[in-house]
């Protein structure tokens, strides 16, 4: 696949990336983006590295996951 589409193809090694996880903080800025409230700088910032990530994504038309399976599963830091 890489071989395919070298033209394209950009490696994210999410596992060694500092992935906002789905934690009180990272809640409570979803409600308070969904209330339109006023975000603290450190709110800011998960808001920030969430949105880059989420543009990211949406901006590729083909996305393929490789990750070890865990009982069947797939890992934690995958399902933010």
């Amino acid at each position: 696949m890489k071989q395919q589409f070298a033209e394209s193809t950009i490696y994210l090694p999410l596992n060694d990336m500092d992935l906002p996880t789905l934690d009180e903080a990272t809640l409570t800025v979803i409600y308070k983006q969904k209330a339109g409230e006023a975000l603290s700088v450190a709110e800011q910032a998960i808001a920030d590295t969430r949105q880059a990530m989420l543009q990211q994504f949406k901006a590729h038309q083909k996305i393929v996951t490789i990750y070890p399976m865990y009982n069947y599963n797939v890992p934690a830091r995958l399902k933010v």
